[in-house]
């Protein structure tokens, strides 16, 4: 049994969206694949190791976890964050927009808690949406979709 759920949440959700097949592309015709689906917390790069980020990208981001009110169940709620970055000057926000709906309609899905189960090590009861946003950094679109997995460290069979 794992007692540190958010790497369990970020790698499932990785695994299955890298899984997905996408449709939606930005104006230069590039969508979503398993390269452009990138884990949100890494250790930070030096100058000379920075490598780009690839746009457009989706970025899975897990950083807190707190336990349910019976706390010796092994039960966990973790805070899951999906953000859909695109380039402001290369692709439009009606194009941003189809892309975002793309990628949030597969955490919308009525068996995505079943699929994030996939991975060893982890058993993801419900995934609730909690809040939706959506703003410009660094000349990028950036929609962002925050959701509560129920979940807990181990195999549940």
């Amino acid at each position: 049994m794992s007692v540190f759920v958010p790497p369990l949440v970020e790698q499932a959700t990785i695994a299955f969206l890298s899984a997905q097949v996408f449709a939606q592309t930005d104006e230069d015709g590039i969508a979503l694949d398993s390269n452009r689906i990138i884990k949100g917390f890494q250790r930070s790069a030096t100058i000379d190791e920075e490598i780009k980020m690839p746009l457009p990208c989706a970025i899975a981001s897990c950083l807190t976890a707190s336990v349910e009110s019976d706390q010796f169940s092994g039960n966990w709620q973790a805070d899951l964050t999906l953000e859909l970055r695109t380039k402001v000057f290369d692709t439009s926000s009606a194009k941003h927009q189809a892309m975002a709906e793309e990628l949030f309609a597969f955490l919308f899905e009525s068996t995505i808690a079943a699929s994030l189960s996939d991975i060893s090590g982890f058993t993801a009861f419900m995934v609730v949406p909690v809040q939706q946003s959506r703003a410009v950094e660094n000349n990028c679109w950036v929609s962002r979709g925050r959701f509560t997995v129920r979940c807990c460290g181990s195999d549940i069979a």
